[in-house]
């Protein structure tokens, strides 16, 4: 194999700071799935992703329902698949529990909760990316008993600049939501997709 002396794996923020001043680009692994560590014991595989893989962020969920959280739904085709998936499991709810406003009713599950409070416990990057907005409500109150420890979002859209139409797609950003991530300390990662806004 070649060697990659250009980039190293950061395991800590002192780990990126040393690869950093070496002159490496440090690397933060991440994970960004919808059926996040399958139906196996969730808490074993994080400590094995985390141990072995060294990973350091995780998604809580992505554009399906999980037995972590429900996702900010968006494109019809996602909603298609969430159907599929709930007639394949047996769920005869059949699509995401949406609110009057065509929000996402799920929230952070126990396990969810759990997996957020583990992470904080190994200094892991929290991303909120595709989360629906009661999910992030639930890990905000978590963080909140955590001393505000940070909440962050790597690819997203602020809501309040977006076109009317892209306005009304949870998985934009709100401005409260903005706040939150202020107010922990934590970052914002604005999505460089082609999309219009006002």
């Amino acid at each position: 194999a070649a060697q990659r002396n250009w980039v190293e794996v950061a395991e800590s923020p002192n780990h990126a700071r040393d690869i950093i001043n070496s002159g490496k680009l440090a690397m933060v692994l991440a994970i960004e799935v919808s059926d996040l560590f399958g139906n196996d014991n969730w808490a074993e595989r994080l400590v094995y992703y985390y141990d072995v893989y060294k990973v350091r962020s995780i998604q809580f969920v992505h554009q399906l329902d999980n037995r972590f959280a429900g996702p900010a739904p968006h494109h019809f085709i996602f909603k298609i698949f969430q159907i599929i998936e709930d007639f394949n499991n047996g769920d005869w709810q059949l699509g995401f529990d949406l609110d009057g406003n065509g929000k996402n009713r799920k929230g952070l599950s126990s396990a969810g909760k759990e997996l957020a409070q583990m992470m904080i416990d190994r200094n892991m990057i929290l991303d909120i990316s595709h989360m629906s907005e009661r999910a992030v409500g639930d890990l905000y109150e978590i963080l909140e008993d955590n001393d505000y420890y940070p909440m962050n979002i790597s690819h997203a859209h602020f809501r309040s600049i977006m076109m009317d139409k892209k306005q009304k797609e949870e998985k934009t950003t709100p401005d409260y939501v903005v706040k939150m991530i202020r107010e922990t300390g934590g970052m914002f990662g604005l999505r460089t997709g082609a999309e219009r806004v006002k």
